[in-house]
């Protein structure tokens, strides 16, 4: 359950009940909670939510607001993960198991193995691929061959952005149609346009 524990002290602290309704954040378990709780406060700081309504608009404004940041984080890290599946561990040749030297025994002498020269020049090799994998051409590479899964992440960035400005402006409608209602209210009780049957019996 949350608790003020949970919201960080320089930030602004939001209602207990508020806290409960909202359970638990969506987070995935490499993921900060003490930071989600940071966006939370600073965005109520902003938005200040005045009833329940406004508050749960918030808190999806905030959980879309943190599924953007994911999603942009995984956009570059499916580049990255493209760059580590094509890095070469330092070549070693393997030993001969029973199986090589008993096909050997029919087939004729086993290859012969690498030699040390054949081995280094073969890490060299390697190593000269994987720097150029670390440079802008690497990436470039990579991004090229990995774009169907970048483009996913954008499609799902651009529909999450959309989510979110919608929800910003449903805020804002609201807010707007709420404050016309009570102005209409506040003027006519100003204007004495409620009569004794406008006022519900107890």
């Amino acid at each position: 359950m949350p608790s003020d524990k949970m919201v960080p002290h320089q930030a602004p602290p939001i209602p207990e009940d508020i806290l409960r309704i909202f359970g638990d954040p969506p987070l995935l378990s490499t993921e900060n909670r003490e930071l989600y709780l940071t966006l939370l406060c600073m965005v109520a700081q902003e938005l200040r939510p005045r009833n329940i309504i406004e508050w749960l608009l918030l808190k999806d404004v905030v959980d879309l607001s943190w599924e953007i940041r994911r999603l942009r984080r995984f956009k570059a890290l499916s580049i990255e993960k493209g760059r580590r599946s094509r890095l070469e561990p330092p070549f070693r040749p393997k030993p001969l198991s029973e199986g090589d030297l008993l096909f050997s025994s029919i087939l004729g002498p086993p290859p012969t193995p690498p030699s040390k020269t054949d081995i280094r020049r073969e890490n060299r090799q390697r190593t000269r691929r994987n720097a150029r994998l670390q440079t802008e051409v690497g990436s470039t590479i990579v991004f090229e061959e990995t774009i169907t899964m970048y483009e996913r992440f954008d499609r799902l960035l651009v529909s999450a952005e959309l989510r979110r400005s919608a929800l910003l402006h449903d805020m804002k409608f609201y807010r707007e149609d709420l404050a016309h209602l009570l102005k209409d209210s506040s003027t006519k009780i100003i204007d004495g346009e409620f009569t004794e049957t406008d006022v519900p019996s107890e």
